[in-house]
């Protein structure tokens, strides 16, 4: 007999055709004792009484894990290489090991009605008897629990690579009722080994606990850097507040459960690093926006470059302004910055609509009544803006705006009568 190391199977090896024992192994079960045959091989009786003998240059084997009874038998007549059968202990009512003349009998009845019998070449079982009498009365129930353990970690496997969180959540709940009762044996459970195997699922299931606040940690920041890009800064930092969140539970059952978080501690450098993108963008926007206003020669498109920045400025003073807000400035930096725009886009307006006064006043003379219109519209709705942000703001003379924008309006009242009569009679003409 072998009893608690599976690398001790090699002198089964010659009992089997295909492959040896430690091949039917699961990945993390494990091996306490082996018993053989030559010649008897395995007996089934339900219904009718099989015998199941190996082929002449093989044998029988029967292995007891920490989760089954595997019987193998090498080769026998009509099957098709090797018979296997397994046996969880959960499907075990009862199973006895008794010592006979010089060879020892195993019996196993199972929950579907069969008897199984193995007649070993060991003689000595008192340590195999008190294995399988542990085994069925305390393993069994924690078989079937870490089975549905095992069935609500591939379910969570699954929600997690479809991003299912509400799926995942609701799975995680059986899966920990699982875990509870599978603990709860084990600690009754007096077979070596049970603990250890309890707590490496107990590990696996909170690595995908883990990887789940992950996963959603990433996704939110994947929406905040969204967010950002379409300029809805406030929106974006509360996502990112979100996602440490989840990042810091994902360090939270990593730590308590013996996993590692260091994809938690990625994500939360990861949010450290684009809260302080987010919180610098506002005010970086605003003044790569006022820069911008030197590279623009044409009039009209550097007063719609000043529009933009003001525009970005305004955003700037809002948010810093706000109640212990997180973004980079202060009052008095965005009101100096943004003053500054606005008598530059004064200036700007002033000179656009002198321009279009002069291209418009040229038409006019020239016949072009609808170009002069246009033009001249265009210049009165410079001087009226000029006017607007010199009167709300510091920068500007707005009376002398306004009287130069009064002006303008008195020169043009004719054109814009004739124009706008004109167009009427047309309309009820066609």
């Amino acid at each position: 007999m072998v009893s608690g190391d599976a690398g001790h199977t090699r002198r089964t090896d010659g009992h089997l055709r295909e492959r040896p024992l430690r091949d039917y192994l699961g990945g993390e079960e494990t091996l306490f004792h082996v018993l053989t045959n030559h010649r008897v091989g395995v007996e089934r009786a339900g219904e009718e009484t099989t015998q199941i003998r190996p082929a002449d240059d093989c044998g029988a084997v029967a292995g007891l894990t920490d989760r089954r009874v595997l019987l193998l038998v090498g080769d026998p007549a009509g099957h098709d290489g090797d018979f296997v059968a397994s046996l969880p202990y959960a499907d075990v009512t009862e199973a006895t090991a008794a010592a006979e003349t010089l060879t020892a009998s195993l019996r196993f009845e199972t929950t579907m009605g069969a008897t199984w019998s193995f007649t070993a070449r060991e003689a000595d079982v008192d340590e195999v008897a008190g294995f399988l009498a542990d085994a069925c009365d305390g393993w069994g129930e924690v078989t079937t629990a870490l089975d549905d353990l095992d069935d609500h970690c591939d379910a969570l496997a699954d929600a997690l690579d479809a991003a299912n969180w509400a799926a995942f959540d609701e799975r995680l709940a059986a899966a920990e009722s699982a875990l509870q009762t599978a603990r709860e044996g084990a600690d009754e459970a007096p077979v070596d080994g049970v603990v250890d195997r309890v707590e490496r699922l107990s590990t696996d299931l909170y690595r995908l606990v883990r990887d789940r606040h992950v996963g959603r940690g990433e996704e939110l920041l994947s929406e905040a850097e969204r967010l950002l890009d379409d300029g809805d800064f406030e929106a974006s930092y509360d996502r990112i507040g979100t996602a440490r969140e989840r990042f810091q539970d994902a360090t939270d059952v990593a730590t308590t459960h013996d996993a590692d978080d260091e994809p938690a501690q990625t994500g939360l450098a990861a949010a450290d690093d684009l809260e302080a993108t987010v919180a610098a963008r506002p005010l970086e926007d605003a003044r790569e926006a006022a820069d911008a206003v030197d590279e623009t020669a044409d009039p009209a498109d550097r007063v719609a470059a000043l529009e933009d920045a003001l525009d970005a400025y305004r955003v700037v003073a809002r948010l810093v302004t706000a109640e212990g807000s997180p973004f980079d400035g202060d009052p008095d930096t965005a009101r100096t910055e943004t003053e500054t725009v606005i008598a530059d886009l004064v200036a700007a307006r002033v000179e656009c609509a002198r321009e279009r006064r002069a291209a418009g006043e040229w038409e006019w003379e020239a016949g072009n009544d609808e170009a002069a219109y246009e033009l001249l519209s265009a210049a009165r709705d410079d001087f009226d803006r000029a006017v607007e942000l010199a009167a709300a703001f510091p920068p500007g003379d707005a009376d002398a705006i306004r009287v130069e924008r009064d002006e303008l309006v008195e020169d043009i009242d004719p054109l814009v009568i004739r124009y706008e009569l004109s167009r009427a009679n047309e309309r009820l003409e066609n």
